[in-house]
């Protein structure tokens, strides 16, 4: 049978695709001209991006120069966010390379007269770093007594920060996550197994056993009002047991009236279940589906990073 179907609104498609043409556009052109890495480069102490401005250009780590206590820590003895800002901004400078050693120079900007003097300081007590995301973060270890104290202060404040306790407790239960994701696999693997021997039985003892409860609530209901009115007290128990009779009166004439409908749908249950056992790869259709999703989400987010790193970070 044609129906005759066509566009109904050709207006509201030819906007819908011009829409798409240039957000595939600009994704495409911001991959292109973006500059994705000024995005979550570091910078110093005069907004300088590390590895990106000219000034910086060859000096793409940021060294925290100060850790120890400086004199306008004392102030700030209860507020930690503002001991960071100092340490990680106010007194960060951009370098060649994190060192390893103590043995090690630092190399950095010097045509700056601050970041001169940080890098001149810094020389004087180097200590052993890692790199991570282009910071070089200091080993607690190597650290003095006062950068340690510092240090702690600031780890103090970062656990009392909502958002980023949610990420490392998600960081710290990676695992958990993975795990629980393929017990799920597996669960639902063992339970379509289950389905595919018992979805009868099942559903018959789900709906005897939603008979029994509700004329036994009934009962029971009946039976704890006349305790309460032999004691001399209101019987709450007369609403539930009248109210839980007439359902399962209501439930028992629902099977009764409905009894070929529900040996039909119990039946298509048990068939589905067999039809999943036998194709469990169908499983797996969602999995993909969802990877699917995903990595094209990655994709967006990319393309998303990549347009606004276009412009002055």
């Amino acid at each position: 049978m044609n129906y005759g179907r066509g566009c109904t609104d050709f207006l509201c498609a030819v906007l819908f695709l011009a829409f798409l043409s240039v957000m595939f556009a600009s994704a495409i052109y911001g991959l292109i001209k973006g500059k994705p890495r000024t995005m979550v480069a570091p910078y110093d102490h005069s907004e300088m991006t590390c590895g990106i401005d000219p000034d910086v250009k060859d000096y793409g780590k940021l060294y925290l120069a100060r850790l120890e206590p400086q004199p306008d820590d004392a102030d700030n003895i209860d507020h930690p966010t503002r001991i960071m800002r100092r340490i990680f901004f106010e007194d960060a400078v951009c370098v060649k390379k994190c060192p390893i050693s103590k043995d090690d120079t630092l190399e950095g900007n010097m045509n700056d007269d601050k970041s001169a003097e940080l890098i001149m300081d810094a020389n004087d007590n180097i200590f052993t770093t890692h790199s991570v995301m282009d910071i070089c973060w200091p080993d607690f270890d190597d650290m003095s007594e006062d950068a340690k104290e510092n240090w702690i202060l600031i780890l103090e404040g970062l656990e009392e920060n909502v958002v980023f306790m949610q990420m490392m407790n998600l960081y710290s239960a990676w695992k958990a996550i993975v795990f629980s994701m393929f017990m799920a696999l597996l669960l639902s693997i063992a339970y379509i197994y289950f389905l595919s021997v018992f979805a009868e039985y099942v559903a018959w003892g789900i709906i005897f056993a939603t008979q029994i409860g509700l004329i036994a609530l009934s009962l029971f209901s009946f039976y704890y009002y006349t305790k309460t009115t032999e004691n001399g007290k209101s019987g709450a128990g007369l609403a539930v047991g009248i109210i839980s009779g007439l359902f399962a009166i209501i439930f028992c004439l629902l099977i009764y009236f409905a009894w070929n409908q529900l040996k039909l749908s119990i039946e298509i249950v048990n068939c589905s279940a067999d039809f999943l056992a036998a194709t469990k790869r169908l499983l797996f259709v969602p999995v993909a589906y969802y990877m699917v999703l995903f990595l094209f989400f990655l994709f967006w987010i990319a393309c998303m990073i990549s347009v606004m790193s276009m412009g002055k970070i």
